[in-house]
């Protein structure tokens, strides 16, 4: 039985590529479309807390389909690329996740030789039609609410995720167990920008260090904490967990660097608001 990827390679004439030209290289400053199974294979993978709903419109100005198709996708983060481009490659090739998209795309494809009918984005675009919106929304939120089976913590707590209402681009909010707080990413790092256990003492905070730690190795980034005014937050997390200072109020933790994981649960009180203040 033909897959989905047989049929839009197909249909589009394109074979996997594996280009690294500069050119094929500044197509992730567009996220690449992915088809809903895609989107599924990356949830299975754990990188639910990087995707987003978007609204696909380019049909309508290539005049195959006259509505914005509502789908799932890659995020773009505030340094203009795909939340997945890192040094300069996407991080997710040698994994056999790129989305469908991405693995065709090639910088070939100019206005001489285009075929909107036959457009990858199109066709890669068109599979999201047999969902409706609300479907797409609900893929998304049972996704992120629950990140289940990625990693078992200490105390078995599952990372649950939403984009931040104020900025959902740049940031995005999460709770594990009683600790809920802001976090975002960058090209080298995973960033906590707050974090609050709403019942101090039950030690959840361990588990969302193990979560944050578990997607820093996975990724191959560090873990900062930032505009940290909390002193004894901050030493317990030099002293305790591993952190260097780095100056202005931020932490940094190196994955790569063999320190072994401490389970002991910060002071009472030593969560902090995004001011610094204990909260």
């Amino acid at each position: 039985m033909e897959s989905t990827f047989q049929k839009i390679s197909r249909k589009t004439g394109k074979k996997p590529s594996s280009c690294k030209c500069q050119l094929c290289k500044s197509q992730c400053r567009t996220p690449c479309l992915p088809t809903p199974e895609d989107v599924q294979w990356l949830t299975d993978a754990g990188y639910a807390d990087r995707l987003m709903i978007t609204d696909w419109g380019a049909g309508i100005m290539m005049g195959v389909y006259q509505k914005v198709i509502t789908m799932i996708a890659p995020r773009k983060e505030a340094n203009g690329y795909c939340t997945f481009y890192r040094d300069g490659l996407c991080e997710l090739h040698d994994k056999r996740l790129k989305p469908t998209e991405g693995k065709l795309s090639h910088h070939t494809t100019s206005r001489t030789n285009f075929d909107p009918k036959r457009s990858l984005a199109w066709n890669v675009a068109k599979e999201w039609l047999q969902l409706s919106e609300y479907q797409v929304h609900e893929m998304l939120e049972f996704a992120q609410s629950s990140m289940v089976n990625a990693i078992t913590t200490t105390h078995a707590l599952d990372f649950e995720a939403a984009p931040w209402e104020y900025d959902p681009i740049q940031f995005t909010r999460f709770r594990i167990g009683t600790c809920e707080g802001i976090w975002a990413v960058t090209d080298d790092s995973y960033d906590i920008v707050t974090v609050v256990n709403n019942q101090p003492g039950n030690a959840h905070l361990q588990d969302v260090f193990e979560w944050f730690e578990y997607a820093c190795r996975r990724d191959g980034k560090s873990l900062r904490v930032l505009e940290l005014l909390n002193d004894q937050f901050k030493a317990h997390l030099i002293n305790k967990r591993g952190f260097t200072d780095i100056g202005n109020n931020n932490l940094e933790k190196r994955m790569d660097n063999g320190q072994k994981e401490i389970k002991e649960e910060a002071p009472a009180g030593s969560a902090y608001g995004g001011d610094g203040s204990e909260v």
